[in-house]
């Protein structure tokens, strides 16, 4: 299966993306029986995977990763201007995320701009990973053009996302990855500037975050539904296979 999973990812233009079953089973390769084996087997939305999810001269986005959490926190609390805090959910079969976005100025209260959140899908589809890429995705896209010389944070206890936005290879969730680069790119021509920080998960000093974890488990209510069916994400499928 996993083999199966992973030709499902390629690119339409690998030659193993046109691997099908044929009318006639009587002369088969293993790959064909690998296809006949795992026909119908629900991979019909598998997300493809590009040879490079963002292109190579793309400057990367910085992140500031803390190895002390204390450090981490001043650090989240210490920025100003556009502060974004993201949060992934996973409860209930289902997988949500969700977001704040606040105006930080030095020595006043934060004042928030826009929350958001959204069911990604069902558990066999997503997870917490890809839930978070979204999420940040999903804040990036709704900044305005017309923002000059800004300064954007985004705040993210999810490592393993921050990571993959950071360093951008052959990962699943490059759907995702590809959309924040385009919108921080987007950004940059208007002087611009985004940044990552990675904060302590489930840390009562952090109102933002706390925060964003309300907007995600919204999300994931009994009865929420996504409004649209998500692609499919490799990690979850092997995980799950």
């Amino acid at each position: 299966m996993r083999m199966y999973i992973n030709i499902k990812t390629v690119p339409k233009t690998h030659p193993l993306a046109a691997l099908k079953v044929s009318a006639s089973r009587r002369y088969m390769s293993p790959l064909k029986k690998l296809a006949l084996a795992y026909e119908g087997s629900g991979t019909e939305r598998m997300e493809t995977i590009e040879a490079y999810a963002v292109p190579p001269w793309y400057n990367r986005v910085p992140l500031v990763r803390e190895a002390d959490r204390e450090a981490a926190k001043i650090a989240a609390k210490n920025v100003n201007d556009i502060v974004i805090a993201t949060s992934a959910s996973d409860r209930g079969g289902l997988v949500g995320m969700g977001g704040i976005v606040a105006q930080r100025s030095p020595g006043q209260t934060d004042r928030i701009v826009a929350r958001y959140s959204a069911t990604l899908g069902s558990r066999d589809d997503q997870n917490p990973y890809t839930a978070e890429l979204e999420a940040i995705a999903m804040a990036l896209r709704c900044i305005p053009d017309g923002l000059q010389c800004r300064e954007l944070t985004v705040l993210s206890s999810s490592q393993s996302s921050l990571k993959a936005i950071a360093r951008p290879q052959q990962q699943s969730g490059q759907t995702s990855i590809r959309q924040i680069y385009e919108h921080i790119e987007r950004l940059r021509k208007g002087n611009n500037r985004v940044k990552m920080i990675w904060v302590p998960s489930r840390d009562d000093d952090l109102s933002m975050s706390r925060e964003a974890k309300r907007q995600a488990k919204k999300a994931t209510r009994a009865g929420c539904t996504p409004q649209s069916l998500p692609y499919q994400a490799r990690s979850t499928r092997l995980v799950n296979k």
